[in-house]
């Protein structure tokens, strides 16, 4: 009586669909899957549901003693979803408490993302109050999403306490998973043939049509009927426009400046800077040959001019008088026609004052007894004196040396008599005289060399 019930609600559920089963023959995925050559990730999406016993060749199965349990089927693009059917795995024997099967199922989870990670996808359904004798054998649920992945996800994780009719470790048994809906975006409807009313409409809702899914790029608002402005665009509006002339608004869906580029930018998005040597609206003017390099917005030769050229532009050659970088070198005053030389390398017009030579009029000309001329450049002359100095200073040097080494040997000879004269100072011995006896006028006179004195 069960299986005629079943079999009763399955034709039910197929009949009054008119959605698409999107998930039909679909590539499909099982994290831990149960080794055995009738399991695989696709038997669940082959479309087949007559014999659901586990290694039976129409289920996919996930191995034992797993905390989580993965399975999930790739739509191949987004999707409009109305409805989600599985078939669990019943091993053809009756589907109540006493199946072991059934604790298996309960607290099941199922996602609809575009990615295959939980996290980036939305929840469909979340069980939380079935039992074993409750959970159907085949569940049905509606889902008003859109999605590329459908994930079916399941788990027993440690330190959780879970209901006393949940099994110890979480399976993903599935035998048929169906995936309902419009196979195209845009429609809605159950034959999935009206078009969605806001022709600016991400995703509609398949069922009333309103705008379920965000707006296309480049359009915002409840009904996704105003474009997107304020130099913005694409989705969502979040996108900045380039530098567009005049600050105009791009392209609200790609952000292409429609007038064109404000001066120093190029690109369909003018969102490049202009090159060297270019500048100006779409970088469509060229620099000054002569500068060095140009602004890129007005074309000033910000970087300075290339040598024999001036001026903002650098477009005025050097004035009469000066050469060079910048124009600040001066020509030779000894030019022909007196500072008056080429701007770009200082060399004189029209040759040499008399007496001068050479490209800039530096070097002088003389002339000898014998009417043979004998050149002698400046720097010639320049070199000789800083030779002739170089010996003056020497010169110089070696005599301060002399002076100074004479001061020195007069210093040490007066030094040398001083202790000399110190240590022969004539200091006479009396020690032998016992009296001294002075003569005195009254006296007979005696002469100085009777009286013998020890020496």
């Amino acid at each position: 009586m069960a299986a005629v019930f079943l079999c009763i609600v399955i034709y039910l559920l197929t009949c009054c669909s008119a959605y698409v089963n999107l998930a039909l023959r679909k590539p499909a995925f099982e994290d831990n899957i149960y080794i055995h050559a009738n399991v695989t990730a696709g038997n669940a999406v082959d479309g087949r549901k007559s014999n659901l016993r586990g290694t039976g060749g129409e289920c996919s199965m996930s191995t034992e003693k797993k905390r989580t349990a993965t399975w999930w089927v790739n739509l191949t693009s987004t999707r409009s979803i109305h409805d989600i059917r599985i078939y669990y795995m019943t091993d053809n024997v009756p589907w109540d408490a006493s199946n072991k099967y059934t604790a298996r199922f309960l607290g099941f989870s199922i996602y609809i993302s575009n990615t295959t990670k939980l996290s980036d996808g939305k929840l469909c359904y979340k069980d939380t109050y079935f039992t074993r004798r409750t959970i159907p054998a085949v569940f049905n649920t509606t889902c008003f999403v859109h999605g590329q992945y459908v994930i079916y996800y399941n788990e027993r994780l440690p330190g959780v306490t879970y209901p006393s009719d949940y099994s110890e470790y979480a399976f993903s048994d599935l035998c048929e998973v169906e995936v309902y809906g419009c196979p195209t975006l845009g429609y809605y409807g159950i034959n999935c043939t009206t078009p969605c009313p806001d022709v600016n409409c991400g995703y509609c809702h398949i069922q009333t049509g309103t705008c379920q899914g965000g707006c296309k790029p480049g359009y915002k608002g409840h009904q996704c009927e105003l474009e997107c402005d304020n130099r913005k665009y694409g989705d969502a509006c979040q996108k900045s426009c380039g530098q567009c002339v005049n600050k105009t608004q791009c392209d609200n869906v790609i952000g292409t400046c429609l007038q064109g580029c404000e001066a120093g930018y190029k690109g369909q998005m003018c969102d490049q800077e202009c090159t060297d040597g270019f500048f100006g609206r779409n970088c469509q003017e060229k620099c000054n040959e002569t500068c060095l390099s140009c602004n890129m917005f007005n074309g000033v030769c910000d970087k300075g001019c290339r040598p024999g050229w001036e001026g903002n532009y650098c477009q005025s050659a050097c004035q009469d008088g000066k050469y060079g970088f910048e124009c600040k070198e001066k020509c030779s005053p000894f030019c022909f026609r007196s500072g008056i030389c080429l701007p770009k390398t200082g060399a004189c017009l029209d040759g040499c004052k008399k007496g001068w030579t050479g490209d800039e009029c530096f070097e002088v000309s003389v002339q000898d007894d014998g009417n043979t001329s004998t050149n002698l450049s400046v720097i010639g002359i320049a070199a000789l004196s800083v030779a002739i100095l170089s010996i003056m200073i020497n010169a110089v040097q070696l005599l301060y040396k002399l002076l100074l080494r004479r001061q020195k040997n007069k210093r040490n000879r007066n030094k040398t008599y001083e202790q000399s004269k110190s240590e022969h100072v004539f200091t006479p011995d009396i020690s032998g005289y016992d009296s001294l006896v002075i003569s005195r006028p009254e006296d007979n006179y005696q002469e100085l060399n009777t009286v013998t004195a020890d020496r």
